[in-house]
């Protein structure tokens, strides 16, 4: 042990004081001015590949979005005061319609929730139509 310290090696190199494995661990943080660096071949044997800057990239987007999201707004649930008997939360309320379009037109039934459509699809009891929209 020099100088009181702790010895810590890496491997059998290191704990053998192998010259040459002595050597690299010296020079492991040279500093090569980037003209030498641009220059020599060093930068096609990086090993980063276009997949790898995408993964960065992509990561970097995601969390630049998600730190300079603006507020989202505040959605309160109000109950109802007077229940209408017609709605029913879960269950959903099917209502027959039609959808115009300029000249065409099409006999449609509508899935509701809570007052809400959440679907649209042909009527099958459309003599027109017969189900298709």
């Amino acid at each position: 042990m020099k100088d009181n310290k702790v010895a810590i090696w890496i491997g059998q190199k290191d704990l053998n004081h192998d010259p040459k494995f002595m050597e690299e661990a010296g020079n492991e943080f040279a500093r090569i001015p980037l003209e030498k660096m641009a220059e020599s071949s060093t930068l096609e044997q990086v090993g980063a590949t276009r997949r790898d800057f995408l993964k960065y990239l992509g990561f970097g987007l995601g969390a630049a979005t998600v730190a300079a999201a603006c507020e989202i707004p505040v959605r309160k649930a109000i109950p109802y005061v007077v229940k209408p008997d017609a709605i029913v939360p879960g269950v959903a309320n099917y209502y027959a319609s039609s959808f115009v379009k300029g000249g065409d037109y099409c006999a449609v039934l509508v899935k509701t929730r809570e007052g809400r459509p959440i679907k649209i699809e042909g009527n099958d009891l459309s003599p027109v139509t017969m189900g298709g929209t």
